[in-house]
Parts: C-alpha cells; structure tokens; sequence
C-alpha cells in the first residue's frame, strides 16, 4: 500500500500523531516514517520509531499467519480523529475490539509463542513507545481499541491484570473492523518499510538477541554486519 494511497484512518490505527510534554512519541515517528520512509536523517527517535515498526510488523505478521484473514477491508475510516488531552489508566483486561469476543481475541500458536517469548524489558519498551487509543463504553466499563493495536494486545496477554496507559478519541466510527483486519492492513503497509530496513534494523539493534527478534537474522549474521567475529 503505497504511502501516498495511504488511507489517513489506518495511518492513524497503526500510528496515531500522540504528543509527550508537546513532543512526538516514539509512535508519532512512526507515522512520519510511514509517510517517507527512507529519511536523509537518522535521529534517536526515529531509530526506536523503525524498532517499532519491525516489532510490529513481526507480530502482525504472525497474528495474520495464524488467522488466515487478507489485507483489503472496505470499511470506512474516520479522517476527524480528535484525541482527548491527557491519559487514562485502565485495567488491560478491558481493552476489546469489535468483531472480536474476548475470549477470542487470544492470539493463536505462532503469535502466542512469540508474545510469551518476549522479555519483560521488551514488554516495557513497547508499551513506552506506543499507547493504545480507546474509546471507553461507560455501560459496562470496556475500552474499544480503535489505535494502538499492538501495545493493546501485548498489554492483554502479558500485563492482564496491570492497568495500562491509554489515550481517549472522543469520535464517532464505524465499529466494522476486527482487530485481525487491523493487523492484515498493518503487515501490508509496515512490509515495504521493514523489508526496505532490515539490515539496518539488525545494524542498530541493541544486541545480537535483538537483532534475531526482530529481523530473524542468525548471531552469526550479525556479527557479521557489526564486522565482529562471532565468539
């Protein structure tokens, strides 16, 4: 999906503009990424921003692997997203999405190996660079994730009964969207990016473990992009 036919309503599933003290979040690098991927300027933040993205993608792509569900959902997508200001805490079993009973929203057996297998300082980061979007139903006290997807399904599965941060969109939208149409959609938007980067992804990695986790590449190939010799 190319970056000039992206649909402004997904760009905001996958990557919603949130500030911090009036300055991007890691996530809002994101979205600039997205819309010019291969930036003359490597900053700090726009590092973590193509971490993220490789995360991302690499869970999406397993949540789609799992399901079976395709890229090409026709439904409507809101333009007018308009965030509260401030935060929210709430218990992360109560994030939910919409075409998704709870109890489904389970990630299946690749998904789920790869969530259980991330550390908790992986667990951390993520949900520091990223924040679910929700729209809270008063009625019976869920959260209907409308962004933020993966910080949304990484806080359910590995911080179920620890409240998480999110951020309020006071709007009106089409409920039509599960959360494995999102992730179809994201894995075809993230794909060019993340193929475009992975040896650079593996370059900044923190470590060798990281550099596997998130582009697949062995230690010893690694070593091999730092110029190291493997020990």
């Amino acid at each position: 999906m190319a970056a000039a036919r992206l649909d402004q309503g997904l760009l905001f599933e996958i990557a919603p503009p949130i500030l911090a003290s009036g300055r991007p979040t890691v996530v809002a690098c994101l979205r600039k990424l997205i819309q010019n991927p291969d930036p003359k300027l490597w900053s700090p933040k726009l590092k973590d921003a193509l971490r993220l993205a490789a995360l991302t993608y690499q869970i999406v792509e397993r949540v789609v692997s799992d399901s079976g569900v395709v890229s090409g959902s026709t439904s409507a997508r809101s333009n007018k997203q308009k965030l509260e200001r401030g935060w929210l805490s709430v218990p992360a079993s109560t994030l939910v999405w919409t075409g998704s009973a709870a109890k489904n929203v389970r990630p299946l057996r690749r998904t789920q190996k790869f969530l259980d297998d991330l550390p908790d300082v992986v667990v951390d980061r993520l949900l520091g660079w990223t924040t679910p979007v929700v729209i809270p139903n008063a009625k019976n006290g869920e959260n209907w994730v409308v962004a933020g997807h993966v910080p949304a399904v990484i806080a359910r599965q590995r911080r179920p009964d620890a409240a998480v941060r999110v951020r309020w969109l006071r709007a009106t939208i089409p409920r039509k969207r599960s959360f494995f149409d999102v992730c179809a959609d994201t894995l075809e938007v993230l794909a060019p990016l993340y193929v475009l980067h992975r040896r650079f992804i593996a370059e900044i990695s923190i470590d060798d473990w990281e550099a596997q986790f998130l582009t697949g590449y062995s230690r010893a190939h690694f070593f091999r992009l730092k110029g190291w010799r493997d020990a």
